[in-house]
């Protein structure tokens, strides 16, 4: 292996890191902090300050002030559906 090579996997190591990282947190919060606070980066504190939503991703709407969603029908919004047409 040349140092291009090896410097090529290090840095697809990263961004691949990077991005579970960033899914972890969109996705599991509550485990990132986990993990956090196993590798001792994080505090109690930070868990403290998260919605009280058993789930952790805040799909209750109990931690935001937003008003609730609505379906995108329900709000006047006009369907268009997609037709496929072949290409001859």
């Amino acid at each position: 292996m040349t140092a291009y090579d090896i410097l090529e996997v290090g840095v697809v190591a990263l961004i691949v890191a990077i991005s579970l990282w960033v899914v972890l947190g969109t996705w599991a919060p509550r485990l990132r902090q986990r993990l956090l606070r196993r590798v001792g980066l994080g505090s109690a504190a930070d868990t403290a300050a998260a919605p009280a939503c058993d789930a952790g991703c805040s799909a209750c709407d109990g931690c935001s002030s937003a008003p609730p969603r609505r379906h995108p029908t329900e709000s006047g919004a006009v369907e268009h559906p997609i037709r496929f047409q072949r290409a001859d």
